[in-house]
């Protein structure tokens, strides 16, 4: 049977700064203190926590593509598609997600529902990172949408 397609999608361009983007829950601004965002052990690109996710990118300062899907299952996986992959586990609070930057606040008004509050299993894949790098050591810019991140929702 062919995997259906997702409930619902978010494409951004997401500024990269300090080598990093969040995916947050609504629910961590209201929560009463901030938690300390906590960026991926070595090898990794990525960490959660409740509410948030850190990205961490291959280059500095530039501007790349993230789309978020939420399912109603676990999607096929896309790994001939994509350089990296992870998977992981995301609590929310809300199920209202938005992509952030570092110092800018969200890359745009609009956000996605994944679903009610709860619990969520995740896989991110990112491509273009060693590009990026490669780009910004030859010419001290990357160019737009050089690094791509998908990352999928669905319910644990």
């Amino acid at each position: 049977m062919a995997n259906p397609a997702p409930q619902a999608v978010l494409d951004e361009k997401v500024d990269i700064e300090y080598r990093q983007f969040f995916v947050k829950d609504e629910g961590f601004y209201e929560a009463e203190e901030t938690p300390d965002l906590e960026g991926p052990a070595d090898g990794e690109f990525l960490s959660t926590g409740a509410d948030w996710i850190v990205i961490v990118s291959g280059a500095a300062y530039h501007v790349a593509t993230a789309r978020i899907e939420a399912w109603e299952t676990a999607p096929s996986r896309q790994d001939d598609a994509w350089e990296i992959s992870s998977d992981f586990q995301f609590t929310c609070t809300t199920g209202r997600l938005a992509v952030v930057t570092v110092t800018m606040g969200p890359a745009s008004e609009d956000g996605i529902t994944i679903g009610p509050l709860g619990k969520y299993h995740g896989r991110a894949y990112s491509k273009g990172r060693d590009e990026a790098q490669g780009q910004f050591m030859d010419k001290y810019e990357i160019d737009d949408g050089t690094e791509q991140y998908l990352i999928q929702f669905w319910p644990a």
